[in-house]
């Protein structure tokens, strides 16, 4: 659920902006406005700080939040900015079971208040990145998110009417320092067709004032003011500006929106250097160097409209507020959010281990070429059990139809990218092997490879991850040159010559990349999966194996085993910049451990020093709950370790029968569970339509646990092993079940259901 800010503009543009992308993303259970849950005086008190919980006023707003909560039962409500939104409704969002996120849109000019009440929230997400730090220090889990823009009002047009049209544009505010940027820029703009569009630009020179356009534009018009523009001068405010400042002392440092506004409609920009590495660039001390080099780029104006149009296809991939929102989706993953539920939260665990089996966890986007070799080779070198587990993040060529006739296969299909690390936590979460292999969809197997590397953990029951040498891998798994062709003619020979040579052979080392990476059951349940704040990839392997490492596990180099990798295709179809995106999970990684800034320019980390700082492993500081991606957690109380869902219509037939059959065939000391739930049905009526049917029942005490209140069956199935297909069951739970690979089991009345859920 989304919480406007109440203040309407300049806020409510971005709002609805957010709120279409959540939207798309299926993630919006709906809105709550303050600007009607707020008359002016509560307005006024609430801005001063004087509107206490006992105020008529005060009873009224609660009034307001208990009916949104109630009509839209949400997971999560993110509170837009949060001035207006007192401290007594954030705790009466607690008390309704939803887990509250502020956004806090003005930092650092408001961080001394939202410091004080960020304590009240689940989490914080901040505009300024140097604010992150100081909102954890203070206990509260933060995510860096930034503004970013409406692709359905920022894009690219050739159809500029002529008066939005001119050679250089400012839009903003007169703030100081714009005002002896643009001062300092008078003789070269003296002969230019000039547009400086907003407000208190009186004190400007003379000469300047016939450009000003002295109103605020909303962001249609803004939009056709950026793409009319051959340039567009984007000046943020100065970092020691006085309304900057704060008692941690933090400065601003991170791009404004208008940054990706302008991007996103096509136009050229100058950026200040502090802010952004890329452009053309400028600084007080470089202003008159400024206006010849702005002369200098207007003689070429086609080059400035291709520069756009890049900028345009950057933003589009990256910046969307549509982004933004898949950013704060992989943080809630990470974060503590618990489902409105009956019962005491039980956190995900993997399903019972089938011994001898290796599950193989392939992530998918797109890139079916590579993905088609991938299957290929393990069908032609992977004679041992092993099932394979895929989880497309969306692809669009092919590759999920080509998935999902894949005989056997688990196929979680998502719809969207979720990212590398939710991604792995998603399959590993379906896998069944007692061994766990991440696989990269651009790798060739080779024979042999599972044999070699389940042999290798156990050797050693202290070794918690195999991974092999390869052709394209960092460290010390990387093995150069190779002897076989481009197109892997040899590549099989090879391996053989070298597993042979090498039977056995490998070494404990400190790192282990994640393109090929197996782990033990153990381990994974131990240290849990991987930190979904890495997003799309990069660190979260470094950080999964120091996890492992702390735990007391060793990381196995095995010289036997060689995986040929492609390297980084996902990446280059995607159009991802792979330095940007290494250097800011970089920043993620050293903040997490406690790394020093300049320690990576310095050549890598030291995992040694590390661990020492972190001391003995602690499964509440250091373990990563496995979720399902951005679901939040579903709490049941009593559920076992293993369940069967059963989801039915009380009123319905066939249930029964696979009530039945369940509870013939498990008794409480099994560890098995039914989750039975009955999707709009009074759970009182579902009670005792069950308590009636297991009257009949013969045998041992089964364990029914009845999923009861506002459940979405796409966070229900994944507290379940299998699923109970009786006749007439609830549409989207079943398509739930399909989306997510959940095991069906057809014939749910068999009396050989130990068997079957066993195989």
């Amino acid at each position: 659920m989304l919480v406007t800010s109440g203040f309407g503009w300049p806020h409510a543009p971005l709002e609805e902006a957010v709120g279409r992308a959540l939207a798309q993303r299926r993630a919006a259970a709906g809105l709550l406005e303050l600007e009607r849950c707020l008359d002016a005086a509560a307005a006024r008190k609430l801005r001063e700080g004087s509107l206490s919980s006992t105020d008529s006023a005060a009873a009224r707003f609660l009034a307001f939040v208990d009916e949104a909560v109630a009509a839209h039962a949400p997971d999560v409500a993110l509170v837009f900015h949060g001035r207006l939104f007192p401290s007594f409704a954030v705790q009466r969002l607690r008390a309704c079971g939803v887990f509250p996120v502020l956004w806090t849109c003005e930092d650092p000019y408001e961080l001394d208040w939202s410091l004080e009440v960020s304590a009240s929230y689940g989490a914080v997400a901040t505009i300024e990145r140097s604010c992150a730090p100081v909102y954890e220090a203070g206990g509260t889990p933060c995510l860096y998110l930034p503004l970013g823009y409406d692709p359905y009002v920022f894009r690219p047009r050739a159809d500029v009417p002529p008066e939005y049209r001119s050679d250089v544009c400012v839009l903003g505010s007169a703030f100081p320092r714009r005002l002896e940027v643009l001062a300092g820029l008078a003789p070269a703009l003296a002969g230019l067709d000039v547009r400086i569009v907003g407000r208190w630009w009186e004190r400007l020179p003379r000469e300047l004032h016939r450009f000003v356009d002295d109103r605020i534009v909303g962001p249609e018009e803004a939009a056709l003011f950026y793409a009319g523009a051959a340039l567009n001068l984007n000046v943020h405010r100065d970092s020691v500006e006085a309304s900057f400042s704060n008692r941690t002392g933090v400065v601003g440092r991170s791009l404004n929106n208008r940054t990706f506004e302008i991007a996103g409609a096509g136009g050229f920009q100058v950026v200040d250097p502090e802010r952004d590495e890329r452009g053309s660039f400028f600084s007080e001390r470089s202003v008159g160097v400024l206006g010849d080099r702005m002369l200098e780029l207007l003689d070429d104006r086609e080059a400035l409209r291709e520069r756009g149009r890049a900028a345009a296809a950057e933003a589009a991939g990256r910046h969307t507020y549509a982004h933004r929102m898949d950013m704060l989706l992989q943080a809630l993953a990470g974060w503590d959010v618990r489902r409105r539920a009956s019962g005491v939260h039980v956190p995900a665990a993997l399903p019972a281990a089938a011994p001898g089996l290796t599950s193989i966890v392939i992530l998918t986007r797109n890139q079916l070429r590579y993905t088609r070799e991938c299957v290929e080779s393990i069908e032609r070198h992977t004679p041992e059990p092993h099932d394979l587990v895929f989880v497309d993040n969306g692809s669009s060529d092919g590759t999920l139809e080509y998935l999902r006739g894949l005989s056997g296969a688990t196929v979680i299909e998502n719809g969207a990218n979720l990212g590398f690390a939710i991604g792995c936590n998603q399959g590993a979460l379906r896998a069944r092997g007692d061994v766990v292999v991440f696989l990269n969809n651009d790798t060739v197997v080779t024979p042999g490879w599972i044999g070699r590397t389940r042999a290798l953990l156990a050797a050693d029951p202290r070794r918690g991850a195999v991974g092999p040498r390869s052709n394209s891998v960092g460290g010390e798994q990387i093995l150069l040159p190779v002897p076989y062709t481009p197109d892997l003619d040899g590549l099989d020979a090879f391996a053989a010559g070298r597993a042979e040579a090498l039977a056995g052979v490998g070494r404990e080392t400190d790192r282990l990349v994640g393109f090929c990476l197996a782990v033990t059951r153990e381990a994974l349940e131990r240290v849990g999966g991987f930190d979904p704040r890495f997003g799309s990839g990069n660190f979260e392997d470094d950080d999964l194996c120091l996890r492992l490492r702390l735990a007391g596990y060793v990381l196995w180099l095995a010289d036997d085993v060689f995986v040929h990798h492609y390297g980084s295709r996902t990446f280059a179809g995607e159009g991802v910049d792979y330095a940007r995106s290494l250097d800011e999970n970089w920043r993620i990684f050293a903040d997490k451990w406690g790394i020093a800034a300049d320690e990576w320019a310095a050549g890598g980390y030291d995992p040694a020093s590390i661990m020492a700082r972190a001391g003995a492993f602690d499964p509440a500081r250091h373990a990563v709950r496995l979720t399902a991606g951005w679901l939040p957690e579903l709490e049941i109380e009593g559920a076992g370790r293993r369940n069967l869902l059963l989801a039915f219509d009380p009123d319905g037939e066939g249930w029964q029968d696979a009530l039945l059959a369940f509870a013939g065939s498990f008794s409480a000391g099994d560890g098995v569970s039914l989750l039975a739930y009955a999707p709009g049905a009074d759970a009182s009526a579902a009670a005792e339509r069950l308590l009636a049917v297991l009257g009949d029942a013969k045998g041992g005490t089964a364990e029914i646990v009845l999923v009861d209140g506002p459940v979405d069956p796409s966070a229900l199935v994944w507290h379940a092993d299998a699923w109970l297909a009786a006749p007439a069951a609830p549409p989207d739970v079943a398509a739930a079940a399909r989306r997510t690979g959940l095991r069906t089991i057809d014939d749910p009345t068999s009396a050989a259901l130990p068997a079957i859920l066993a195989s």
